[in-house]
């Protein structure tokens, strides 16, 4: 049975604001990410339950809930979940990685991030959980090159094999050519946390996942979001609303893009007015979620909560 085929409940009610959401927001599903989402979390697994399943029954037997999030960054959505789990939810900061990977093997990236203008490359990203299409990574490169930005692509090969563009490793043929000097593949392992920190990278292109959320707003890195998994799409659009990122447009049906859309998302945030705009909101933000007195207060507030809450059943037992 596909998503969207039981007779009372229908796409539409997935992709719309949710009515207890009791403010204004555009943070909600598009519907290819819903057939996504669909098949990797909500099918059962070889335990015979789903990952949601396993989720949802994890905060209904919970007394207390620990999210790894700030008040200072999204405090309507915390107070709004403590009222649907009807249970304490406590903010425990964003806590990204301190800039302090080995960088060995990568001097080569090092020098090349020296040699060029501060807050001027993208550095593009999307992890090793969810992997691109050929297409995607076809798209994405084309886009690289039609921007005319400088960037440092993390790159993995794609999902599929055959990707029919003629290229290696989901590449087209002689892209790495075209963009010499201007452009760097990086194949494998990177120390992304140091690349961020580097002050040459001024844009990250990423998938909108909380890890490298957290370490480019933490770096002062403004986002261009191109979500594929899970709670992705969710975050991507959230960081919109709040005017601190940009998504590249595409098929909300499909979730097909073009590389003009990704060159059009990186020209946005990096050379318009927009950007600067954004930029300076990114800054700002930098100064609390990359503070670790900050994070650490969170924690600090989470184990007094926690140890208040065991005196408190201590004392009613």
């Amino acid at each position: 049975m596909g998503l969207g085929a039981h007779a009372k409940t229908k796409l539409e009610h997935f992709t719309a604001v949710p009515g207890y959401v009791p403010f204004p927001t555009t943070v909600a599903y598009r519907a290819h990410e819903l057939r996504a989402m669909f098949k990797q979390g909500m099918i059962p697994d070889g335990s015979e339950v789903s990952e949601d399943y396993r989720i949802a029954k994890s905060v209904e037997e919970s007394q207390i809930v620990g999210v790894r999030s700030s008040r200072e960054f999204e405090p309507e959505w915390l107070q709004l979940l403590g009222e649907l789990y009807q249970k304490r939810v406590v903010p425990l900061g964003l806590f990204p990685p301190p800039p302090t990977q080995d960088a060995g093997g990568h001097e080569a990236a090092f020098k090349w991030l020296d040699a060029q203008a501060p807050r001027s490359v993208v550095y593009v990203a999307f992890g090793s959980e969810a992997k691109l299409t050929g297409p995607q990574q076809l798209a994405i490169a084309l886009g690289l090159e039609a921007s005319g930005m400088p960037f440092l692509w993390a790159h993995r090969a794609p999902a599929d094999s055959d990707t029919g563009d003629g290229g290696a490793g989901g590449l087209p043929e002689g892209f790495e050519e075209r963009v010499n000097g201007r452009g760097l593949v990086c194949r494998g392992w990177v120390p992304q946390v140091r690349l961020l920190a580097h002050g040459s990278v001024g844009g990250f292109l990423t998938h909108a996942g909380l890890n490298s959320v957290a370490e480019g707003l933490a770096r002062g890195v403004r986002l261009v979001l191109l979500p594929l998994l899970f709670d992705q799409g969710l975050n991507a659009r959230h960081l919109v609303e709040k005017k601190i990122a940009v998504e590249v447009a595409r098929d909300e049906e499909d979730g097909s893009f073009s590389a003009e859309d990704v060159a059009a998302a990186l020209r946005r945030v990096m050379v318009e007015e927009e950007g600067h705009e954004l930029g300076a909101k990114v800054q700002e933000l930098a100064q609390v979620l990359g503070s670790d007195e900050v994070n650490d207060q969170s924690v600090r507030d989470f184990l007094l909560y926690l140890s208040d809450y065991s005196v408190r059943q201590q004392v009613f037992f």
